[in-house]
């Protein structure tokens, strides 16, 4: 059994309250790791980033009939999904998925490529990795922000998806959306995959991985990690009891915070560098941006 949508990125851009939501659908059924990166040969750094090479790796090592495992459980499902965000940046990402699941629905999440930067960073930060201040990263531009900008550049993922895809395969929900209307965003997402969008969520709007800072940031690192290697290791999903625990210790390890704002200047310097992305994303959808452009605080 393989996807029939796969949602191949970005991050910080609204993908864990999107799959908890298509979870939440009775016809619909999400691979049991909820990031399989199977479709990458991608061999992650967890120590360094030159610009480029991601903390994470690739699983397809693990061979297709590990990937399909984590679909045992769907049966007669409707939709089969999966969401792998490191798909996004994977150069051989779109050429795999094409040559194991040809007629698969991609879905790209986009946000405000500036604001999905300063998201991914306190995430990163939050995470226990030591960063510079992010107004000094935006001035020294190192490792760790030339990775975020990268990220960020929208038309250089999206054109690499468009090379293998037609764009009727290929379609796009917007972070803005999700916020403003959360029910209507995933009706759409949902007549997409192909399935009852008259079906009413019983956890539309709640928040799901909400901005938190954690005492001891390497912590919920491990934390993470270790779950996501059970998972893989077993294909099945985390044992409540174990997972109860988990959560616990995240929230004693946790002070939930109201994000600090960009720092202006910085934001003012980023929208001018993303103005090529804000364009390309702007034609490509035939939408007006403004905010995305405008909007520092």
């Amino acid at each position: 059994m393989l996807p029939t949508f796969i949602i191949a990125g970005v991050p910080k851009s609204g993908t864990t309250s999107t799959v908890e939501y298509l979870k939440s659908h009775p016809q619909v059924c999400m691979s049991v790791v909820q990031e399989p990166i199977f479709f990458t040969h991608v061999r992650g750094n967890k120590k360094r980033v030159d610009g480029k090479t991601p903390l994470a790796s690739g699983n397809f090592d693990k061979g297709l009939e590990w990937y399909q495992s984590l679909f045992q459980a769907c049966g007669d499902a409707k939709a089969i999904g999966e969401a792998s965000g490191l798909y996004w940046t994977a150069e051989d990402a779109p050429g795999l998925i094409k040559q194991y699941v040809p007629d698969v629905k991609i879905l790209i999440l986009l946000r405000d490529p500036v604001e999905r930067m300063y998201s991914h960073y306190l995430h990163t930060v939050r995470l226990g990795h030591e960063l510079s201040p992010f107004s000094e990263m935006v001035t020294t531009r190192d490792f760790w922000f030339q990775y975020f900008v990268y990220v960020s550049s929208y038309q250089i993922h999206l054109k690499r998806y468009l090379k293998i895809f037609s764009k009727e395969q290929i379609t796009v929900f917007l972070f803005d959306d999700l916020k403003a209307n959360p029910q209507k965003y995933m009706e759409g997402m949902f007549d997409v995959i192909g399935v009852d969008s008259d079906f009413s969520l019983p956890n539309i709007g709640r928040k799901y991985n909400p901005r938190h800072d954690t005492h001891i940031g390497v912590l919920e690192r491990y934390l993470y990690e270790l779950s996501h290697e059970i998972k893989v290791r077993t294909k099945r999903p985390i044992p409540e009891w174990l997972r109860q625990i988990g959560l616990s210790i995240v929230r004693v390890n946790s002070v939930t915070v109201k994000n600090a704002p960009i720092p202006r200047e910085s934001c003012l310097k980023l929208k001018q560098e993303f103005s090529e992305t804000i364009d390309f994303v702007e034609d490509y959808l035939g939408r007006d941006l403004t905010a995305w452009r405008e909007d520092c605080g």
